[in-house]
């Protein structure tokens, strides 16, 4: 019951934003800018979306090699990462259940179960930081932004994900310290679960103890995502539109922060009011945003069909 409540909190928040963001458009200019648009710089963005998936997916599996001896092969990588994006966007629990998928699957090809979990857990965390840093870089220089409160808001935000991501990979002292709450919590949960936490930490040890490879992966993180700036930049100038680099890479990266918590349905509404919001900072009309905004969404979307497709062939395999 608690689990559909909160899918209607989640449809009815993404309802609000996307009347709100559309009660200010101009259909007829949106259509415009779509029948305006300049097929070879999508055609670009779509050719520099591939390595930015790639390089997303050999993060997560480097990061898995850094705790397992030995991990699936890399086409396994691949295919559930994009089953990921096929639970996150189109069945309801957004990146949440995306991320748990991906775990749950990969886990299913090995005998190294709990540090595959770890894995996509720190390959979700080690990319925040990535953000992190990468939001900071670009905040300083977007003078736009100093005074903007909802800017500055996000950047705080930023900040406490990166002090955080020290905590758990670069500190083993503050490592203790933040383990402290779920170790207080398991108390009150059964044995099993209290026994997977222990399993967690010792693992999370890990990493921390392997602070070279945390930073590589951080490195590795922050490539991914400019690969995707630069896509989104292409797909700007699709539509005439020219955008600082920097700028774009401040707007994806707290679109990204934003999508990943679960206050809507599969980041409907945040996704295309953060553009929207931030466009306009700049001067950029809303139509012009939220055409930029629906054409990622469209790569998105193409990638979650592919992984819908992966995961297709697995259900009809097992069922064969």
């Amino acid at each position: 019951m608690r689990r559909y409540l909160f899918l209607l909190i989640q449809i009815v928040v993404s309802a609000m934003l996307v009347f709100f963001i559309f009660q200010n458009i101009h259909f007829g200019d949106l259509s415009g800018a779509f029948k305006n648009v300049q097929i070879e710089y999508i055609f670009i963005a779509l050719v520099f979306s591939i390595p930015a998936w790639l390089v997303g997916i050999f993060k997560w599996q480097f990061l898995a090699k850094t705790i397992v001896d030995k991990t699936p092969p890399f086409r396994f990588f691949i295919s559930y990462y994009l089953v990921g994006y096929f639970y996150a966007l189109f069945v309801p629990g957004g990146q949440l259940l995306g991320e748990g998928m991906k775990a749950w699957r990969m886990s299913n090809k090995s005998e190294f179960k709990p540090q595959l979990y770890l894995s996509v857990f720190a390959d979700k965390a080690i990319g925040f930081m990535a953000l992190g840093c990468l939001v900071l870089i670009s905040f300083l220089t977007q003078p736009v932004l100093y005074g903007d409160r909802l800017s500055i808001l996000s950047l705080a935000v930023s900040a406490a994900i990166v002090l955080a991501g020290i905590m758990i990979f670069f500190s083993r002292v503050l490592l203790e310290y933040f383990y402290k709450v779920p170790e207080f919590l398991v108390k009150f949960l059964p044995l099993f679960i209290a026994g997977h936490v222990a399993i967690l930490k010792g693992l999370l040890i890990k990493y921390n103890q392997r602070r070279k490879s945390t930073l590589i992966g951080i490195g590795i993180g922050a490539i991914a995502q400019l690969i995707w700036v630069l896509v989104i930049y292409f797909i700007a100038l699709s539509f005439n539109l020219h955008v600082p680099f920097l700028f774009i890479a401040w707007t994806f990266l707290i679109m990204s922060v934003a999508t990943f918590l679960p206050v809507s349905y599969a980041g409907l509404g945040v996704r295309e009011g953060t553009f929207v919001y931030f466009f306009s900072l700049l001067g950029v009309s809303r139509e012009l945003a939220l055409s930029i905004s629906l054409m990622l969404f469209g790569f998105q979307v193409l990638a979650a069909l592919i992984g819908g497709g992966f995961e297709l062939k697995e259900l009809w395999s097992r069922i064969k």
